[in-house]
Order: structure tokens, then sequence, then C-alpha cells
């Protein structure tokens, strides 16, 4: 596999289209049975509004386009979590060729985010504004790095602000991983200053558009946004035997495991004859993405002793474990 990526690299991009047409093509030839999620939406997608419960509403906007325009199946309702897959990784590629010259890697990164189950499995089974996120993260990734990586331009930072914006209003807990990005540039000082660029301010500009009508909604609708999840984190802290935090970090544990173990086996098995190589390896972008990765589990730890919280879904990290391929590629 490692020759044939390393000879055809271009090829991957082919394979990805491949995998998610065939995706859409499957579930149309299923008998019209839908998931949790795709019966929500189906129903939602009738209405336009600023919000619609315990999700932001950006994949719910796109889908009631698309419903619009092509009416209520299967098919409208597949296309959309798969078109937004594919973007995905798509721009996980991209976010890989603006960090190396090599036209293997992004090959890899995608062929690695293949691996991780929210991405394989569970957006297939019954995932929708995770797949929504998902996109987001990738986007803002391609933006971020390419402020780092390039002479500042006030496209970057208006990519990076739309990605932060659409990401907000797709999943509320994608927020933490610009708050990480962020974090992770500040040991960096030839990066901080990218921090204090006056495209800054533009980039705010155009997430805050993004953000503010939903921004509007949660004001008068608080707890309609929080208090199902805030409910699912809690599950079972009744009959608790160990005290919530202890239980809820464990909890953490387990599903972070859940979602890194696939992906590193796979890579340990393609590249094991390199494996003393690469924990030697160090560079630049592989210290930011490390912070990130390490950032994002320390904020959700911080939030679940804060909450109190004793249930942690593997799905729930989707966004963070996301970033796995990256830093292993």
């Amino acid at each position: 596999m490692r020759s044939r990526v390393g000879r055809r690299p271009d090829l991957v991009y082919i394979v990805i289209a491949g995998y998610c047409l065939l995706s859409i093509i499957l579930k149309i030839l299923r008998p019209d049975s839908l998931e949790i999620d795709e019966s929500e939406q189906a129903f939602l997608s009738q209405y336009l509004m600023l919000g619609y419960g315990s999700q932001p509403p950006f994949y719910n906007w796109l889908q009631y386009g698309v419903v619009a325009l092509f009416g209520i199946s299967v098919a409208s309702l597949t296309i959309v979590k798969n078109t937004l897959l594919f973007l995905f990784l798509l721009f996980y590629g991209f976010t890989v060729h603006t960090l190396t010259s090599s036209r293997a890697f992004p090959a890899v990164a995608m062929l690695g985010v293949l691996t991780l189950p929210p991405v394989f499995l569970l957006s297939q089974r019954d995932l929708s504004h995770t797949v929504a996120a998902l996109c987001a993260v990738s986007l803002f990734l391609c933006g971020f790095f390419l402020i780092l990586k390039k002479p500042p331009h006030l496209s970057g930072y208006l990519l990076v602000g739309a990605a932060v914006g659409v990401g907000a209003i797709s999943k509320y807990n994608f927020v933490i991983v610009p708050l990480a990005a962020l974090l992770a540039i500040l040991p960096e000082v030839r990066l901080r200053k990218r921090l204090f660029d006056w495209r800054v301010l533009a980039s705010v500009a155009v997430c805050a558009a993004i953000v503010a009508p939903h921004a509007f909604w949660i004001i008068n609708n608080l707890s309609h946004a929080t208090g199902v999840t805030v409910a699912e984190m809690k599950e079972g802290s009744e009959g608790a035997v160990l005290p919530h935090a202890i239980q809820g970090l464990v909890s953490l544990a387990v599903a972070t495991f859940k979602g890194v173990a696939l992906t590193t086996a796979v890579f340990g098995l393609v590249f094991s004859a390199d494996v003393g190589k690469i924990l030697r390896a160090e560079s630049l972008w592989t210290r930011i993405v490390g912070r990130m990765l390490l950032a994002c589990f320390l904020i959700v730890a911080l939030i679940i002793v804060a909450m109190g919280a004793t249930h942690i879904r593997e799905k729930w990290l989707a966004l963070f474990t996301a970033l796995l391929p990256l830093y292993l590629t």
C-alpha cells in the first residue's frame, strides 16, 4: 500500500470520492428505513428556523436548502451528509499539502482519517451535525496553517473566521478546537505575532456575522440548547459508586482509547519498519498539532470536572480525535 500511495498519491482523491459516492448509492438501494438522525432531519428540513433544540442549525439549514430544491427523499438526506464528508477529507488533504512538499503525505493523512470510527462507521450509521463540524474542523485547519506557513494575507484570516463561524453553528464543542489552536502557538515566539495582526479583526467580524442569528436564538432559548446534552453527560450519575469527576475522567479515557486505537494501530502496522525514526522525528508543525490534541482533551477534562459529568461518548470526541492522523502524518 505504501508503494502505491508513493507512486500514485493523486489516486486517493478518486478513492475518497468513490467511497462517498458508493455510500450514497448503497443508502439509496437499502429499504426505506431511516436512522434516528435521518428521521429527525426529514422532519426538521421542512422548516427554516434560527434554532432547532439541542443541536446548532447549520446542518439543518443545508438540509432545508436541498429539500427545498429536490424534495424529501433518502437521496436528498444522504447526499448532504456524504458531500460534507468528502469536503472534510478534501480540506484535510489540503491542510497536509500546505505543511509539506511531499505529494504522498496528504494521501497518507486522508487514508488515516478513514480509519477513525466516527468517519468510516458512525457517520454512515447515525451522525449528521458531527459530520458538518468535522468539515468545519478541516476547513479551519487549512486556513489556520495557511496563515502560519505563508506570509499574512487577508483571505487566510477570512477563511479562518468563516470556518470558526460555521463550526460554532455546526456543533457547540467545535469552539474547543480554535481555542486549543491559539494555546498551541503561544510557545512559538515567531508565530505569536500572527495573533496580533490587524486582519484578526476581519476574521472575528466574519465569524460574528455567521454566528449572530443563532446566538440571538440561544440567548432566548438557553435551556433548550444545553439541557439535553447536559442530561446525557450526567447519565447514570445518581447511582455512581465513584466521585463524579473520577467517573467522568475514566469515561473520557475509555472513549478516547476507542477513538484512537484503530488509527494508531493501522499507522503502527503500515510504518512498523520506521517506528524508531518516527518516535525521534520532530518539527514545528508536529509540536503545534500535538499541543492542539493535548489542549483539546485537557479542556474537555476541565469541563467534565466542572460539570460533574459522568458519561462521555466516543462520537462527542470526534472533532478532537480527527487531529490524530494529521499529527501522525
